[in-house]
């Protein structure tokens, strides 16, 4: 009867049964423990030979073995060793033999080990809080799980759902049996407020931080970019540096494709999140391409031309008309529903109560006035989006994209780099 062998041994706390027993009385333990258990639950048959097990008996024979070197002098080892004359066995539901009478502790052992069964009583006395024992939660993963699913919307204020996200990976981490790093964990304080305190995880302390590094994007404590800019500005400098002295061509047209496919890429990724509106950091973006063109265009052996004209002939549009249009692209798929976010922080669709020849009904507003010093996609593209024709943001999205990039002043109002 499996089922009620399965209840037996899932209702007994092998924790605290076995916490202070060492290899040897853990396996008479076990031992006295499955025996009468056997008894009581299994039928027994003399098998005629033994040519009838399976073949991978020789395996489970090489396991027992094992116990017996960790146990050699014990009496319940004695107990499980078969008689000389006959060899009892399991029959299974279908009447075969599948193993002896000293197999069956270690098949069991190895099979009742992988039910994942948490304990439902205790027939054992609660140890001594002095005595050591396994530092394992007392709390079942049910417990945990409907805790944090009641935590969860009270906390989530954010636009991003971070406190969703985090939560979310601590309970797959405990479904999946999986521990989170403490040494890759940081803590990142927001705001002005200056706080001592400190978070523990797995018994570790996590260290708190000014600048942390996530999907990408350098994250500091106050919410600015500047550090994500130098760094990948740097590493984009040195990027073309390297590609210059590796190329031996003179043709420009070879130099600026790499350099759309290796360089551009770094200095425009997630720029919806960190677009800076600081002139200071807009042309320290600038400064990367302005630098490689001139570099080009005095590699390939052509008179020196300024920047505007150098953007002309190579056919390139500058960087700050670019992070403009991929924001006027994310707004676009934000308010028709491309994308998937909670925008009550963002923007809020604010159509005017009076009609304009040039108004459209997917106007948008803040829902709060935000500092000069700071920036989101909404704020950075509002009066560009609010100033488009009806029939432009009622486009399809293939023809917005189109329309935008072949008008230059629907995107950038008034540029802010040095040509």
């Amino acid at each position: 009867n499996w089922d009620s062998i399965n209840i037996e041994i899932a209702i007994h706390d092998w924790t605290i049964a076995l916490s202070n027993k060492t290899p040897t009385e853990a396996y008479c333990y076990f031992s006295n423990f499955i025996n009468p258990l056997l008894d009581a639950f299994v039928p027994l048959k003399t098998p005629k030979t033994i040519s009838g097990y399976p073949k991978y008996l020789g395996l489970l024979h090489d396991r027992l073995k094992r116990f017996h070197n960790m146990a050699p002098n014990c009496d319940s080892t004695h107990s499980l060793r078969p008689a000389s004359s006959s060899l009892p066995g399991i029959v299974d539901s279908n009447g075969s033999i599948l193993l002896t009478n000293r197999d069956k502790a270690s098949a069991f052992s190895r099979f009742f080990s992988k039910v994942q069964t948490p304990p439902m009583s205790s027939p054992l006395p609660l140890p001594n809080p002095s005595t050591p024992s396994f530092d394992i939660p007392f709390i079942s993963i049910g417990q945990i799980v409907s805790a944090i699913s009641q935590l969860v919307p009270k906390i989530n204020g954010s636009p991003d759902n971070i406190p969703n996200l985090v939560y979310n990976k601590y309970k797959l981490s405990i479904a999946w049996n999986m521990t989170i790093s403490a040494p890759k964990c940081t803590v990142l304080h927001l705001g002005r407020l200056k706080t001592s305190s400190q978070y523990i995880l797995n018994g570790s302390i996590i260290t708190p931080k000014k600048i942390v590094r996530d999907i990408g994007i350098f994250f500091s404590d106050n919410l600015h970019f500047e550090h994500h800019i130098n760094q990948i500005a740097k590493k984009a400098r040195s990027m073309c540096n390297l590609m210059l002295r590796s190329f031996l061509t003179t043709s420009p047209s070879i130099m600026l494709k790499a350099y759309k496919i290796y360089i551009r890429p770094l200095l425009e990724s997630s720029t919806i999140i960190w677009n800076p509106t600081a002139i200071g950091l807009t042309n320290k973006l600038e400064s990367v391409q302005r630098e490689f063109t001139r570099r080009v265009l005095w590699r390939s052996g052509l008179p020196y031309l300024s920047y505007t004209y150098r953007l002309k002939r190579f056919h390139l549009e500058t960087l700050e008309f670019r992070r403009a249009t991929n924001d006027m692209f994310f707004l676009y798929d934000s308010v028709h529903g491309f994308v998937h976010f909670d925008t009550s922080n963002f923007y809020s669709i604010s159509p005017l109560t009076r009609s304009l020849r040039s108004a459209h009904s997917l106007r948008v507003g803040l829902p709060y006035v935000m500092p000069s010093s700071f920036s989101t996609c909404a704020s950075r593209s509002l009066t560009l989006w609010n100033s488009l024709p009806n029939p432009v943001v009622t486009m399809p999205r293939i023809s917005y994209r189109n329309t935008i990039k072949k008008t230059p002043t629907y995107t950038v109002g008034s540029s802010r780099i040095k040509l």
